[in-house]
């Protein structure tokens, strides 16, 4: 009995990645190249290699995932607010009311 062996051929079309539960403004980068914004969805070259994107977003730390493009499909983008970018609150004290007269 022989066993058949699928050759696996080199891939030449694109799969799309789309990113969800992105903080507005987000956009992702393989290396310097900007591929576009969240949610995307991201046209990528289909492949078998891992690519390392970096998701990018104002006031976010920027996080690196791993894709691999040999199908389409979605990642969340888990980034996390920088500390210090939170809201300001105006001053004075929180119980105090202003008057109208």
């Amino acid at each position: 009995m022989s066993v058949v062996v699928p050759v696996v051929e080199p891939a030449t079309g694109q799969v799309e990645l789309t990113i969800v539960q992105a903080p507005p403004s987000t956009e992702v980068f393989l290396g310097s190249t900007r591929l576009g914004a969240a949610p995307g969805p991201l046209r990528i070259r289909q492949g078998t290699a891992p690519l390392r994107l970096t998701l990018r977003a104002p006031g976010h730390v920027p996080r690196t995932i791993e894709f691999v493009p040999v199908a389409s499909g979605s990642v969340e983008a888990g980034l996390t607010r920088q500390a210090g970018k939170g809201p300001t609150r105006a001053p004075g004290h929180p119980g105090d009311l202003e008057t109208p007269y």
